[in-house]
């Protein structure tokens, strides 16, 4: 099943999973992620600001390259996957 996801299907997951990962770094920020691309130089999307973590600041820009409104713009899995081991 995994095998046939690709094209738009495995950006729109990847979109999603980066979601995800914004609301478990920021339970106090609310259960919800704020709509939109995460952009890194607004305070609303600020892990550091929230968390106060240098290392969850640097997720951000994975996040908003992974959550940009256009599709063709978006990380892929392959890509998303590559900058979240670089991350950690």
């Amino acid at each position: 099943m995994l095998a046939s996801i690709s094209g738009e299907h495995e950006r729109a997951d990847v979109y999603s999973l980066a979601k995800t990962l914004f609301v478990l770094a920021l339970p106090k920020a609310g259960p919800y992620p704020p709509n939109g691309t995460h952009r890194a130089d607004h305070e609303e999307f600020s892990l550091w600001q929230h968390s106060g973590s240098p290392g969850l600041a640097r997720l951000l820009h994975v996040l908003e390259a992974a959550t940009q409104h256009s599709i063709t713009e978006r990380l892929n899995r392959p890509g998303f996957g590559r900058e979240l081991r670089l991350w950690l």
